[in-house]
């Protein structure tokens, strides 16, 4: 080992591992005879077993050669919390996976370029349901190469994975150890799939940049409970009101295909658009008039509607709600 590599090991120790003040010097000394000794015992190595398997028992987790545990890498009792992750995916040289501890002020960017891995990577890896759920002392396992975590479907093989996620099945088999690119896959197995990405709508899910905001007012009403504006009742409120001038106009969420356009005693003139993407639907109601058709196409930021005051409403805004398979859910976490 260069001089200059036994220096920045025993740089990092002296940053990330805590030496007792009295015996810093002799224990740093010892650490860095001892290093030495082993990496010339390990000299006549081959480049060959550059990923070490670890056992299942152990999550699966793994270690490029030459590679030193610092301080904030797992502990044995770590990694069995890691238990869930295919026990396969240290299995192929080209893939293997380290375990990154959040800090104040990570961001999934942020580890993602540190990394040089897709959020999709990092996403999936982890099935962090959303980009705001990163919380300080969380252990994120973070692949070597780009790919998504897929639980296998009744029917699935490598081949019909990789036709849908537009990847190489030849990688897919050498990643989990399968045996060809027609074998049946076990329901509910785990499988990695390199270089795959997760589906737009599930990205937008994740990172909260699904829908536009449909209009840049005030919010008066948040999506759940409150108390009916008219009779004080406790009731649910399945959407954003969004306050602002009459006659401005209100603009398409997202991409899709305009489905109704209509007028109700409550909703007053109101729009609905389907979009083509996770089953999703939008609804604007109390509009002043609509200015598109049913079965016209829109783009997202595209005007469909003015503001207004139409049905049971105590003011000029519109009612924005977001359905997700015909069921209402809270729009904010996915608004840019």
């Amino acid at each position: 080992m260069r001089m200059d590599g036994l220096k920045d090991f025993l740089d990092r120790v002296d940053e990330r591992v805590a030496i007792p003040v009295a015996f810093g010097a002799f224990a740093a000394l010892a650490l860095g005879a001892a290093l030495l000794s082993g990496l010339v015992a390990g000299a006549g190595r081959k480049s060959e077993s550059a990923v070490v398997p670890v056992p299942p028992s152990q999550g699966g987790y793994s270690f490029a050669e030459g590679y030193v545990p610092g301080a904030s890498d797992p502990s044995l009792a770590d990694l069995e919390l890691l238990g869930e992750a295919p026990a396969d995916l240290a299995a192929d040289e080209d893939l293997h996976y380290r375990v990154r501890t959040v800090v104040p002020g990570d961001t999934v960017w942020d580890i993602s370029i540190e990394y040089g891995v897709s959020m999709d990577a990092i996403f999936s890896m982890n099935d962090i349901p959303r980009a705001r759920a990163l919380r300080v002392g969380m252990r994120l396992k973070i692949p070597s190469v780009n790919g998504i975590l897929r639980a296998a479907k009744a029917g699935d093989t490598p081949l019909s994975l990789a036709e849908a996620f537009g990847v190489s099945p030849e990688r897919i088999v050498a990643a989990n150890r399968l045996e060809g690119v027609e074998v049946a896959l076990e329901k509910g197995r785990s499988i990695f799939l390199p270089d795959a990405s997760l589906p737009r709508s599930e990205m937008g899910e994740r990172t909260g940049d699904l829908f536009r905001w449909p209009y840049g007012g005030r919010i008066t009403s948040w999506y759940g409970w409150r108390r009916d504006p008219f009779n004080g009742r406790r009731v649910f409120h399945g959407a954003l009101d969004i306050a602002g001038a009459r006659g401005s106009t209100v603009r398409a969420a997202m991409a899709g295909t305009v489905a109704q356009v209509g007028f109700s005693s409550i909703l007053g003139n109101y729009v609905t658009i389907r979009h083509p993407v996770g089953g999703y639907s939008t609804l604007y109601g109390h509009l002043d008039a609509a200015t598109v058709k049913v079965g016209q196409w829109v783009a997202v930021g595209q005007g469909i509607g003015k503001l207004g005051n139409t049905g049971y409403s105590t003011g000029p805004h519109v009612h924005f709600a977001v359905f997700k398979y015909g069921v209402a859910i809270n729009p904010v976490p996915l608004l840019y």
